[in-house]
């Protein structure tokens, strides 16, 4: 089967300028909006959408939002005979595919960037990145509480409170996810369609987990264990919560907080 794959110029800079994020000034907190990005250090057209979401979440420029950034590596690139992602993950392949069947596209393709699960481009489409956040913000959401606690058996134990769901979303179903991303990672490509490159990362998904369900309005606590391996400990950590509607794929509330 062919690979799916975007054939498109590769951007060698990318500049991220207040201009491009024209908005007045917001009085009320930023809205937390995260944007997904299905990658792969096999494909060429990648780097420059890694690039795209690290500075997106570096300079946070959108008035009003708060860009959660999560770079998830697909492994329908990896190719043991030339160069495997190291941090590919089936899970995020099947998210992405669950993507394509909501938004009734024939086939997965990387670079693709999705923002709060409802509107998706090719990743390194800065305007349409820059767009999507900024209407992602405008839309209700419900209110996520996030604590973290280290444990002794190379996990860490999660709590999630869930309050404020917008009336209009009262009756719909939600899964709980829980991520764990790391930053400043870098990798030396020596075979495949970037080879000889050194790639950087920033917000890897390095784990994704179902952590429960919400239904209705009112308050809901969720607390969840999840594996911290010590091999991750090396760089910066971030632990993002998001709440996904079941049959839209929206998401309508997520949070995020260092685990350092």
């Amino acid at each position: 089967m062919k690979m799916p794959h975007i054939l498109a110029a590769v951007l060698t800079t990318i500049t991220l300028s207040n201009q491009l994020f024209c908005s007045s000034a917001a009085n009320a907190a930023p809205q937390p909006v995260v944007v997904e990005l299905f990658t792969s250090e096999g494909c060429s057209d990648c780097p420059s959408a890694d690039i795209l979401l690290a500075a997106l979440a570096k300079h946070q420029s959108v008035a009003g939002a708060q860009i959660i950034p999560l770079e998830e590596h697909i492994n329908y690139w990896d190719n043991p005979k030339h160069w495997v992602d190291p941090y590919s993950l089936a899970l995020v392949t099947n998210r992405q595919y669950e993507y394509a069947a909501k938004f009734n596209d024939d086939s997965v393709y990387t670079p693709e960037m999705v923002v709060d699960g409802s509107a998706h481009f090719v990743g390194s489409d800065q305007s349409s990145a820059v767009s999507a956040v900024e209407q992602a913000e405008h839309t209700p959401r419900a209110v996520l509480s996030l604590e973290a606690t280290p444990s002794f058996t190379g996990k860490i134990d999660v709590s999630v409170v869930v309050t404020d769901i917008p009336q209009s979303l009262a009756g719909e179903q939600f899964a709980l996810y829980l991520a764990v991303t790391e930053d400043d990672l870098h990798s030396r490509v020596i075979d495949g369609e970037n080879r000889g490159k050194t790639l950087a990362h920033s917000a890897v998904t390095r784990s994704l987990d179902l952590a429960g369900y919400v239904r209705g309005a009112g308050i809901s606590k969720i607390t969840k264990s999840i594996p911290l391996p010590s091999s991750w400990t090396t760089h910066p950590l971030h632990l993002v919560a998001f709440l996904q509607d079941t049959t839209t794929k929206r998401i309508s509330g997520s949070n995020e907080i260092s685990l350092q």
